[in-house]
């Protein structure tokens, strides 16, 4: 039963963004799924939570001025109000579906491929040049941090990735400038592949710690 609670979750989850009317119901919705099926909740996992739904609010408001994206249908700010959890969840969810032996804390090639990594969204405006430059530092992470459990963090959330974007798109929930065929542009597989390594490497270990150490 533990095993497919994941996926069921991930599913369930799927099935409220995708099939409820409404951005405050799907809020409300998921934010009870998620604080039941995760439970026990413990301080990382609060702060895993917590911490990525605060990033990616800020990195999404980003990107959606620079136009690499935008929502079709915000109703806080820029974004609708299930985005600013939505983080939150596909990053907790990854780190308890894939677990595996936690990393070390994050020493200086961490942080600077983190930084790098960000800026490749952050900088660039075009489809290509944004593959480019996150797949070039995405790349250098990987020859670096390859380990059995970064390579099962940054394939599962590109599965993930996969399994949001198309649908996403096709449903009208958010849409990306000039898309190619399928609507979604490949760099969707160098960010989401980037943030299950960095998860991993960086994320992770710094909200460990508010366990004592305990997995």
């Amino acid at each position: 039963m533990r095993k497919l609670l994941p996926w069921a979750r991930l599913a369930a989850t799927f099935a409220i963004l995708f099939g409820v009317p409404g951005a405050f119901w799907k809020t409300g919705l998921l934010l009870i799924l998620w604080g039941v099926t995760f439970a026990p909740w413990r301080r990382s996992d609060a702060a895993l939570f917590l911490g990525s739904a605060a990033i990616f609010t800020v990195m999404n408001t980003v990107a959606i001025h620079r136009g690499i994206f935008e929502f079709t249908s915000p109703d806080l700010g820029v974004l609708p109000a299930w985005e600013y959890i939505l983080w939150g969840f596909w990053v907790l969810q990854t780190h308890r579906t894939i677990g595996g032996v936690p990393a070390p804390r994050p020493g200086p090639p961490v942080w600077g491929l983190l930084i790098l990594f960000a800026l490749s969204f952050s900088l660039f405006r075009s489809s290509t040049a944004v593959l480019a430059a996150s797949g070039g530092v995405l790349a250098v992470a990987l020859l670096r941090f390859h380990a059995p459990e970064d390579l099962r963090h940054a394939g599962y959330l590109v599965l993930v990735g996969t399994l949001l974007e198309f649908p996403g798109v096709a449903l009208g929930l958010w849409r990306y400038p000039d898309p190619p065929p399928g609507g979604v542009p490949l760099w969707y597989l160098t960010m989401w592949g980037g943030i299950g390594l960095f998860l991993r490497r960086w994320a992770a270990p710094l909200a460990l710690r508010l366990n004592g150490g305990k997995t």
